[in-house]
């Protein structure tokens, strides 16, 4: 992954996270072997313009349940699978906007597709995948990308 691109990415999940969701985000340095995250619940957001990609986030359900009862100030038995993936898909396109607002010329225009639910990440064999790990109260979730070129 470029330094640029990776830095895009931290940045971004950092500011999303903190305004979004008043919570800390560290990033995990890559290991030898990849983390696993439990129970995951996935979004991927397609990137139309300039470049061809897709902006995937994975989170483990209790983390994505903590950030939906802060943004939405609702109970745990309010909840719903929806609700969960509404806020994974508004989480992954505020990201992914931050990245590409960071990583492109400030006159550059870019386009982004709908936000779709998935279970697993996916690359097409000619992409690469990037993958960013971050920890938010001691539980990992994974920031990723897809494409031929990255935006950076």
């Amino acid at each position: 992954m470029s330094e640029n691109f990776d830095q895009a990415i931290q940045s971004a999940v950092v500011e999303t996270f903190e305004n979004m969701t008043f919570m800390e985000v560290l990033h995990r340095l890559q290991e030898d072997q990849e983390p696993i995250l439990l129970e995951p619940q996935g979004v991927l957001l397609p990137v139309t313009e300039p470049i061809e990609g897709v902006f995937w986030l994975f989170m483990p359900k209790n983390l994505l349940t903590v950030i939906a009862e802060n943004v939405y100030v609702m109970e745990t038995d309010e909840i719903d699978q929806q609700i969960l993936q509404d806020t994974l898909a508004e989480l992954l396109n505020t990201i992914a906007g931050k990245i590409m607002q960071e990583a492109l010329p400030e006159d550059q225009l870019f386009s982004l597709g709908l936000p779709q639910p998935v279970e697993e990440m996916q690359a097409k064999p000619d992409e690469t995948m990037q993958k960013c790990f971050f920890e938010m109260q001691e539980m990992l979730f994974l920031v990723g990308f897809t494409g031929e070129n990255t935006p950076c």
